[in-house]
Order: structure tokens, then C-alpha cells, then sequence
């Protein structure tokens, strides 16, 4: 896993866009959680979706919370 510190850095070179999607189990009876995080390149920025509808970032993190994901523990 890398560490950069501009957002860009996780773009593959020579692209001016990319994404990460994960897919999080939902609660017993609950649907899926689908994050997807859109990068671009030239203007550093990022977007976040919740199950394909445009969020926040508070708004992601609130649902991590809820399901007890440890964003910070990677194994």
C-alpha cells in the first residue's frame, strides 16, 4: 500500500481518472454497501457514491462507522 500525499498519485500514470469501489457486507437483512471513490487527476479532486448516488465524505465515514470498519487497520 502506498502513502502519497497528493490525492493524483493514485491515478495510473498516463490516465486522467480512476476509481475504487468496495463492496461491504450490510447488516443481517440489510442490502449491501457499495463506496465507490472517483479520482482525478488533473485537478487533484475526488467524489465519493453510496450504493451509486453521489455523498460526502462525513457521509461515508458515518456508514464505516456503523458497520465497525476499521479504515485505519488494513489487515
Amino acid at each position: 500500500m502506498g502513502r502519497a500525499s497528493e490525492i493524483n498519485a493514485f491515478v495510473k500514470n498516463g490516465t486522467a481518472e480512476g476509481y475504487i469501489e468496495i463492496e461491504l457486507k450490510g447488516p443481517a437483512g440489510k442490502p449491501n454497501l457499495i463506496v465507490k471513490r472517483t479520482l482525478v487527476a488533473k485537478n487533484r479532486a475526488s467524489s465519493f457514491f453510496l450504493n451509486g448516488q453521489p455523498a460526502t465524505g462525513k457521509e461515508v465515514s458515518d456508514k464505516m462507522a456503523q458497520l465497525n470498519v476499521q479504515v485505519e487497520n488494513l489487515w
